[in-house]
């Protein structure tokens, strides 16, 4: 059974009102600990764990060049945001290269900045492909302010077929989903907190790679704000809108109430917050549903 769709008849106009109001925050769904014990990283720390990475890197012979990528460079992030950095290597003393990355990964751990390293050794980044939508969002970064050394983007191959690899993203997405759903009742609390956050970024990163696969320009601006304003605009009145929109909204929701346990921690209101998320999971599944069956027609 799906849960029902508040204010389905909401016009395009009326739900970009409402996101001018909100953060679209996406990203990690934390546990009451790390609420409780302030285990919540402060914006400031995003830009410090990003110059480290960048001066470390730049030092590190090492390292051929590399990219810092998405919302820490366009400077919109928030507390649930992460860094992720591709990073290109020669790989000769890769033990050099890995314990670096490491003393970098624990550095941002004591801010808790999450830091997502993509290594790619050079000697096959030519021979391996990269999904073709996130090399556009790499290229966006590295010509923004995100280019450590030099610019990695035309050492690597990408897959130019966005038709299949959209498919194949839709496809294995959604079964691994519906997977982890199964489990979710008896799984860890880390499990559940991880799965909820996969949940509420699905649909905008989906749509994203729709967006671009329906040769809309996006190089200027690949912002999640952006991809939810293009997706609204172009699906307006399709019935994969409606569960798009109540997923927008939830996650804007919870970044929102994190904000304010920040200011006033509530356990019982926080946990509330927590079931109110999980009813989305229903409805960003036949999200990605309906997505699949647009993608194979």
């Amino acid at each position: 059974m799906l849960y029902s769709i508040n204010n389905e008849n909401n016009s395009f106009q009326t739900l970009k009102i409402k996101l001018r109001k909100e953060v679209i925050g996406m990203g990690k769904v934390f546990s009451w600990k790390e609420i409780a014990n302030g285990q919540i990283p402060k914006l400031e720390d995003f830009s410090i764990v990003r110059s480290l990475i960048i001066s470390e890197l730049e030092k590190c012979d090492e390292i051929i060049g590399g990219v810092i990528c998405g919302s820490v460079i366009r400077g919109d992030h928030n507390v649930r945001s992460d860094v992720d950095c591709l990073v290109v290597h020669s790989g000769q003393n890769i033990l050099k290269i890995i314990g670096l990355l490491q003393e970098l990964n624990r550095f941002a751990k004591q801010l808790y900045v999450p830091v997502e390293f993509i290594p790619v050794d050079i000697r096959v980044a030519h021979t391996s492909t990269v999904e073709m939508s996130f090399g556009m969002h790499l290229d966006w970064s590295a010509r923004n302010g995100g280019c450590i050394k030099t610019n990695p983007i035309p050492m690597l191959s990408f897959d130019l077929d966005m038709g299949q690899e959209l498919q194949n993203y839709v496809r294995l997405k959604l079964n691994k989903l519906t997977k982890r759903w199964i489990k979710y009742p008896e799984a860890s609390s880390e499990q559940r907190f991880h799965f909820l956050q996969k949940i509420l970024e699905a649909p905008v990163y989906i749509a994203r790679k729709i967006i671009r696969w329906r040769g809309v320009d996006i190089s200027f601006d690949d912002s999640k704000r952006r991809i939810v304003e293009l997706y609204s605009e172009h699906f307006n009145g399709s019935e994969s809108l409606k569960f798009f929109r109540e997923a927008v909204m939830t996650d804007a929701s919870y970044t929102k109430k994190i904000l304010q346990q920040l200011k006033c921690s509530d356990e019982a209101e926080y946990l509330n917050t927590l079931k109110e998320t999980e009813v989305i999971i229903p409805n960003v599944l036949e999200f990605i549903r309906l997505t699949n069956i647009l993608v194979a027609k």
